[in-house]
């Protein structure tokens, strides 16, 4: 016959109760970047991540009072873990500090396509973003320019990396896209698609794009526009550090 256990005494046949699992800061914050690797961070929701995590959104609100204030965290793993700064190119030679910097942020936009929409916005930064900016401010002061043109080359700079990460995510470019992944002749194809589609423009009211109709179909080329995009961009601020010189 079962033994009846006394009262005040737990029977030591029966499963004991699962703790909450615990769950700490940076954890949630690293289960949000992997999301927003998915998509857009406007869809995530607390449930969402909760469900990612395996707790109840209460777990979450435990750490972040809202979804700004985790998006913030969010932003700031992201900018932590991709370190566009950390490479070791010495900031004296500052364009290729520039190019290293910006190439590799690029790289960490096409594989986190969903922190785009928030990376104009610098207060959000905690203390890894301010890094990153306060570094290049630096490099570029270092350059040459004044303070005013140091924020403003800064500021094409990163509109301009962003802008160029969202326009290759949208013709197939991120990493482990179909289309990126796909054999040269299928891109050559691609490319040879969309040629024929802008030289067919009527010339008397698109003239330039039917003459550009080639460049304009290789930018399908993951990272060819970005690279001589960028090239430009550095120009133009040697010829200002030059001028001011």
């Amino acid at each position: 016959m079962p033994r009846t256990p006394r009262a005040g005494h737990a029977d030591p046949a029966s499963p004991r109760p699962r703790k909450p699992r615990s769950l700490s800061a940076p954890e949630i914050a690293a289960a949000g970047l992997r999301i927003a690797r998915e998509g857009d961070l406007e869809r995530l929701t607390m449930k969402r991540l909760g469900q990612a995590l395996g707790v109840s959104p209460m777990a979450i609100y435990r750490h972040y009072r809202d979804k700004a204030e985790l998006v913030d965290a969010i932003l700031e793993a992201f900018v932590a873990e991709s370190a566009p700064t950390a490479h070791g190119v010495e900031p004296a030679r500052w364009q290729d500090w520039l190019r290293e910097s910006f190439g590799r942020m690029h790289r960490a936009l096409l594989s986190t396509p969903g922190v785009m929409g928030y990376l104009g916005h610098g207060w959000r930064f905690g203390d890894a973003g301010l890094a990153v900016l306060d570094e290049s401010l630096a490099v570029l002061r270092g350059a040459g320019l004044s303070r005013r043109e140091a924020v403003e080359a800064f500021g094409a700079l990163l509109g301009f990396t962003i802008g160029c990460a969202a326009m290759d995510a949208a013709l197939g470019a991120a990493e482990g896209d179909e289309e990126a992944a796909a054999a040269p002749e299928d891109r050559a194809e691609r490319r040879r698609r969309m040629r024929a589609r802008l030289a067919a423009a009527s010339r008397t009211e698109h003239p330039e794009i039917v003459d550009c109709a080639g460049e304009l179909a290789s930018l399908v080329a993951r990272r060819r526009g970005f690279d001589a995009g960028l090239e430009q961009v550095i120009a133009g601020i040697a010829a200002r550090a030059d001028a001011d010189s």
